[in-house]
């Protein structure tokens, strides 16, 4: 073969060999570069203890009227008053706390807003608002031998002698009177199912808490434990006439001690 013609074969093949890898070269430079993922940072969080379902003013808190929720750290703050998992036994220790304003579903528990069992302050968010709180010294005698226990309801009869020789007169002036507290047991749920109680708290309305300071002065109270279901046996006429004692008790701004011959 002719030396010529092998090397015009030769530059021919080296030709076409660079032109295909510059054809290559020109096809990865055209294709789009590869777009880099960005990893999201995930945000700490913190478990924050919310109210689990409505809780109205002066209701107990307990397990289960609350569970842990997650809040972002950075809201959540350094000297912040909500309740987090980082404290330990957290529902434990609210265990017989009261609730001083409402809450929803959801809605965190802060410590402005409770009031821990044996705190100060206790006895005022049980109270219904409106009312007022009087105490009253009692022996097993005057308050059903002891078994007047706090969220019971109670008439209070007062007791007044007529005079030597005379019978004692005993007069039934308030009816379902919501007790409170017995010393300080305000709980509905103590663990003794009867309490030696000296001083025994109940829930008036403003009238009626000055009839029975003028009462608790001039005779001697007893206290009548009602049934607890007192209310489902009542018929619409004892019901009816239970408002109109009431309503007369709320009028009543003095309470005399009649005895004969004087007043």
């Amino acid at each position: 073969m002719d030396i010529k013609k092998i090397v015009v074969v030769l530059i021919a093949l080296v030709a076409g060999g660079g032109a295909f890898y510059l054809t290559l070269t020109n096809q990865n430079n055209n294709e789009p570069a590869p777009v880099p993922v960005i990893q999201a940072t995930k945000e700490k969080t913190v478990g924050v203890l919310v109210a689990s379902v409505p809780l109205d003013r002066g209701a107990k808190l307990n397990i289960d009227a609350v569970e842990w929720k997650d809040w972002p750290e950075k809201v959540i703050g350094v000297d912040s008053a909500f309740i987090t998992d980082q404290q330990a036994d957290a529902i434990e220790k609210l265990e017989g706390a009261i609730a001083k304003t409402s809450f929803v579903p959801g809605e965190p528990l802060v410590e402005s807003k409770i009031v821990r069992a044996g705190a100060n302050g206790v006895l005022a968010a049980v109270m219904t608002p409106g009312m007022r709180a009087l105490a009253l010294r009692v022996t097993p005698e005057t308050a059903s031998g002891g078994f007047i226990l706090p969220g019971d309801r109670v008439d209070i009869i007062n007791a007044v002698s007529a005079g030597r020789g005379e019978p004692t007169i005993a007069t039934t002036i308030f009816r379902d009177i919501r007790v409170l507290a017995v010393n300080e047991v305000y709980t509905e749920n103590p663990e003794t199912a009867v309490i030696d109680g000296v001083n025994i708290t109940m829930e008036f309305e403003p009238a009626q808490a000055e009839a029975f300071i003028a009462a608790r002065t001039e005779g001697k109270l007893s206290l009548s434990l009602r049934s607890i279901r007192e209310d489902d046996d009542q018929t619409a006429e004892s019901t009816s006439n239970r408002k109109k004692q009431k309503s007369k008790d709320r009028t009543t701004k003095k309470v005399s001690v009649i005895r004969i011959g004087r007043s």
